[in-house]
C-alpha cells in the first residue's frame, strides 16, 4: 500500500506528534509498505539520505517552542501528490495540512485516515491572544467561543474521514462521546527496539539510588521519614 502520511510538524522538532509520526512509517515500512511523510521545512536541516520525505515551505517566523509555521498552499504539495499514486492518507492534524489532505482525499476518492493526537481545546492557553498575561474580557470570551466550537470543529471534521485513530483507550472514549458516528480504533505510539533492551549499569544505579529510601518507608516513621529525606538530598543533590 502506498501511503500519504501528512504533518504539521515533524523532525527535528522534538515532540510527541513527529515521534509518532517517524515511528508509525518506520513500522509501516518494516510491513513493506510505501509511505511518503510530507512535512513542513526547517531551515539548516536535512533528511537522511533514503528517507521518503516530502519537505514544504514553512514561513519564516517559528513559534516560542521552535516549531516552525507550516505554509500548506506550497504548490509542492500538490504537484507531489499528483506524481504518486496513493492508496490512502493518513493525517495527524484536523487543520492546514489536514484541510489539505481534505481536499485531496475528495479530489482523488482516496480514504482518509486520522489520528487524534491532542485536544486542542485544552492548549488555547499557550497561544499569546490567550495567556493569562493578556487575558481581558474580550480574550477570556473568545476563548471559551473557541474551546466550545473546537469540538464541533473536531466533529464536523472526522465525519469526513473513513477511520479515527486513538493513541490510548481514554482517548477512544473521547471521540466516541464527542462524535458517535466514528469509526474509531486505538493506534498507540510505537516504541524503538532499544526501549525493551535492559540496561544493567543503569538499573544498578536505580537500585543503589532507591534501597535506602525503601527501607526507610518500611521502618521508620512518618516524621523521620521526611526529616530523612531532607538530609539525605542535602548529602546527595542529585536524589529524586
Amino acid at each position: 500500500m502506498k501511503i500519504a502520511m501528512m504533518t504539521n510538524n515533524y523532525k527535528p522538532f522534538v515532540g510527541g506528534v513527529p515521534i509518532s509520526v517517524e515511528r508509525l512509517a518506520q513500522g509501516l515500512r518494516l510491513r513493506g509498505h510505501e509511505v511518503c511523510v510530507f512535512a513542513p521545512e526547517y531551515e539548516g536541516y536535512e533528511d537522511d539520505a533514503g528517507e521518503d520525505i516530502v519537505r514544504y515551505r514553512s514561513f519564516a517566523r517559528c513559534m516560542k517552542n521552535g516549531m516552525v509555521i507550516p505554509n500548506v498552499l506550497d504548490s509542492k504539495i500538490q504537484e507531489e501528490f499528483a506524481c504518486r499514486d496513493f492508496d490512502l492518507i493518513h493525517t495527524h492534524h484536523p487543520m492546514l495540512i489536514g484541510n489539505v489532505a481534505v481536499r485531496l482525499s475528495q479530489r482523488y476518492q482516496i480514504p482518509l485516515v486520522y489520528t487524534y493526537h491532542t485536544r486542542y481545546e485544552e492548549y488555547l492557553h499557550y497561544l499569546n491572544p490567550f495567556s493569562k498575561k493578556r487575558e481581558n474580557n474580550a480574550e477570556h470570551f473568545l476563548q471559551n467561543v473557541c474551546r466550545r466550537g473546537l469540538p464541533c470543529y473536531m466533529s464536523a471534521y472526522m465525519r469526513k474521514c473513513s477511520m479515527i485513530y486513538a493513541p490510548s483507550m481514554d482517548m477512544k472514549a473521547f471521540i466516541e462521546r464527542q462524535s458517535d458516528s466514528a469509526m474509531v480504533q486505538i493506534l498507540p505510539t510505537g516504541l524503538e527496539d532499544a526501549s525493551y533492551q535492559p540496561d544493567q549499569e543503569q538499573a544498578e544505579k536505580i537500585r543503589t539510588r532507591y534501597i535506602f529510601l525503601r527501607a526507610m518507608h518500611f521502618y521508620l516513621p512518618l516524621f523521620l521519614r521526611h526529616r530523612g529525606l531532607y538530609w539525605l538530598k542535602r548529602w546527595r543533590p542529585d536524589f529524586r
